[in-house]
């Protein structure tokens, strides 16, 4: 299983950190239905050589690992790449800012490049796309955030430089699908969409409709250096893809459900603290007000 091999994070999810949000329940569903994901694509990803791109604190060093891999992991932020060594110590970390990927050039060639979560990130995820292309020897799996506007190939947006789930220069972007496959197929000879989608509300699976989309939506790509001949795969980009398993997309849908419910419990809770708050604020002033009334009559009465 994808999960056999994945080491709990070591620190508290402090709500001050930039990390706190790689500790979300909403965060982790998430991961889980991408790995998930990924395991079902059924590519040749053991014993490789790994470079895992945008790595945060290790959430999917893991997959890899598990798998008998030797893994690189790059990521902006040094207090990531502290938490993924504390978790996975074989792993070796490479600070560096992916728009501009040039510093890597020194780690060499790699049979797998993992790019998931990154792209939409970066200013200029082209570079980024033309490392890989120089970077890797067999394939590299790709997950990112697109838009559904095909007027934009690839809108600039502003980030939290704060989160470190986003950005670490405050920009990023939002590519188009189609761009995204056509870069690729710029950097390697045979670029795949995915037949399924993860078991995730941001993965749509009828491109043709997205009325209810939520605000983020993501696809996922497989590029490789040498033709691959899975079902999994598909060598043009689809309209309509497939739910990987629709019985456990409820499942997340009620995991998400559950997450919210309890944020919102959590608010209705704080604000409640407020108004009670609030109201002994209200009386402690009305009382300093008639002690303040008190004493000015004493006063006055006083000079009489």
């Amino acid at each position: 299983s994808w999960q056999d091999g994945i080491m709990p994070i070591p620190v508290a999810g402090d709500s001050g950190s930039g990390l706190s949000n790689f500790f979300s329940t909403l965060y982790q569903v998430h991961n889980r239905a991408r790995l998930a994901h990924l395991e079902s694509l059924c590519l040749p990803l053991a014993n490789r050589r790994v470079l895992e791109l945008g790595s945060g604190p290790g959430d999917h060093t893991g997959f890899y690992v598990q798998r008998g891999c030797a893994v690189v992991s790059v990521d902006a932020r040094q207090d990531c790449l502290d938490v993924l060594k504390q978790r996975y110590p074989g792993a070796k970390a490479e600070l560096c800012d992916l728009n501009d990927p040039a510093a890597l050039g020194p780690l060499g060639a790699f049979e797998v490049i993992h790019c998931y979560g990154i792209l939409y990130h970066l200013e200029e995820p082209s570079q980024l796309i033309k490392y890989m292309g120089e970077a890797c020897s067999g394939l590299a799996v790709v997950e990112t955030c697109v838009t559904a506007d095909k007027t934009q190939p690839a809108d600039i947006v502003g980030e939290t430089i704060g989160d470190f789930t986003q950005s670490s220069t405050g920009r990023g972007s939002r590519p188009t699908r189609e761009w995204v496959f056509e870069a690729l197929g710029r950097c390697f000879p045979f670029v795949y969409h995915t037949q399924t989608q993860p078991n995730h509300p941001e993965f749509p699976v009828n491109w043709k409709d997205l009325t209810y989309a939520p605000p983020l939506i993501r696809a996922v790509f497989v590029a490789s250096k040498q033709p691959l001949d899975l079902p999994s795969l598909s060598p043009r980009l689809l309209d309509v893809q497939q739910r990987l398993d629709p019985a456990a997309y409820i499942g997340v849908l009620e995991s998400i459900l559950a997450e919210q419910r309890a944020i919102l419990e959590e608010r209705e809770q704080l604000c409640q603290r407020l108004h009670v708050a609030a109201g002994d604020l209200r009386n402690q002033v009305e009382e300093n007000e008639q002690l303040i009334q008190r004493l000015s009559r004493n006063s006055e009465n006083a000079i009489l």
